[in-house]
């Protein structure tokens, strides 16, 4: 494997600055600028290079989730990681690099637009039912056991659920079990994985402030609870899975992690 250069950023370091920083858009890629992702697009691929050259190049700089390579003499690979800074740390330092004499152009993959039920968790959770009591700190101290938190987005106070994005998907599905359905002052929460792209939207209905805009936002909200597809006049489309009405059994220690933080109803 030839590679020019040592410009590396393990997901660890420099952390700080890389997330920190604007997503930027780039001449011939998405025509709206790349919006930041798991999965990058990795064009120019050398067909003769073995497999095991990109996945040790880009494991580098954190735990890769798929690889696939199958396309690789049609010039281009796609390398899906659980941690999106750790896709953002190999696109910033590897973008150019030669790989056998190739230099690789590196893009975020566009999100699906009907995602299957494995590409649905891309780390963002929506949880609904929540007491209008229960603080962003709060919600930050529950969820944040289970892996960092990128960001709580906040809705409307009229609506009772937010969406919570972790860094890690790992963290998201730990998340997810263990907390769907327990109580959190005195109400039962519900917690759904949420397609990529569909906060995005529901912030921009919900920004909007017309009745039109939040009666939609609702409506795509509740057929996400209950497991339907949802497709807007937009053509954003979710999908959202159920567990048939079963009920997740908590072990004693993470109620009472809720407990702590909340108290006990």
């Amino acid at each position: 494997m030839e590679l020019e250069g040592d410009n590396r950023l393990g997901v660890g370091q420099g952390n700080s600055d890389i997330v920190g920083a604007s997503n930027g858009s780039i001449v011939g890629g998405h025509p709206y600028g790349e919006h930041l992702s798991r999965t990058l697009f990795v064009r120019n691929i050398n067909c003769n290079v073995e497999d095991s050259e990109p996945k040790a190049l880009f494991e580098q700089y954190g735990d890769i989730r798929t690889l696939y390579t199958a396309c690789k003499h049609h010039s281009f690979a796609m390398i899906s990681y659980y941690d999106i800074r750790a896709a953002r740390n190999a696109k910033r330092a590897l973008q150019n690099k030669p790989l056998r004499h190739r230099k690789l152009d590196i893009h975020y993959s566009i999100p699906k637009g009907n995602p299957s039920e494995n590409d649905v968790n891309q780390g963002m959770l929506v949880v609904f039912n929540l007491d209008a009591s229960i603080s962003t700190n709060q919600l930050q101290q529950i969820f944040g056991v289970f892996g960092e938190i990128k960001e709580i987005h906040e809705t409307s106070p009229e609506q009772n659920y937010k969406f919570i994005e972790f860094y890690d998907v790992r963290a998201a599905e730990a998340a997810l079990c263990a907390l769907n359905r327990c109580d959190i002052a005195g109400k039962q929460i519900k917690i759904e994985p949420s397609p990529p792209g569909t906060v995005r939207r529901f912030m921009q209905l919900s920004d909007q402030g017309q009745d039109e805009s939040n009666n939609l936002c609702q409506s795509s909200l509740d057929d996400l609870m209950a497991g339907h597809v949802v497709t807007t006049t937009a053509g954003v489309s979710a999908s959202g899975y159920m567990d048939n009405g079963s009920s997740l059994i908590l072990h004693y220690d993470v109620q009472s992690l809720v407990n702590t933080f909340i108290g006990p109803s």
